[in-house]
């Protein structure tokens, strides 16, 4: 029995490591490759018609503040575009992409990408 108890507690170790890796690490890198493959090629200075008609219908459209929201889900992760428009003529002002991990133990929200004109 007393030999059992260090190789209980390295293999609760090594597993505690390897959990922190794909938390830390793995889910970010991947989480960044995921993306909607339409969000990574999102140009400044459309206009919101355009965008409309290129990503599809937002989920939150906040005409007063000019900006849209859409969302994309994949398995844990959920993906969040969020896009301000000029006033004067609806052009892209800025985009950012977040995405969200939920998971039964943790939940994790990181910026992925971000734009804006000056």
């Amino acid at each position: 029995m007393k030999k059992i108890v260090p190789w209980i507690i390295i293999l609760m170790a090594l597993a505690a490591c390897m959990y922190c890796f794909i938390y830390f690490f793995a889910v970010p890198k991947t989480a960044q490759e995921l993306v909607p493959y339409k969000w990574k090629a999102l140009l400044l200075e459309k206009k919101r018609g355009n965008m409309v008609a290129y990503l599809g219908r937002p989920v939150d459209s906040i005409l007063k503040g000019n900006t849209d929201t859409w969302v994309s889900r994949n398995g844990n992760l959920t993906y969040t575009l969020i896009v301000q428009y000029n006033l004067q003529d609806t052009s892209v002002k800025k985009y950012t992409v977040f995405y969200d991990f939920k998971n039964t133990i943790f939940n994790r929200s990181q910026l992925i990408a971000t734009d804006s004109t000056k």
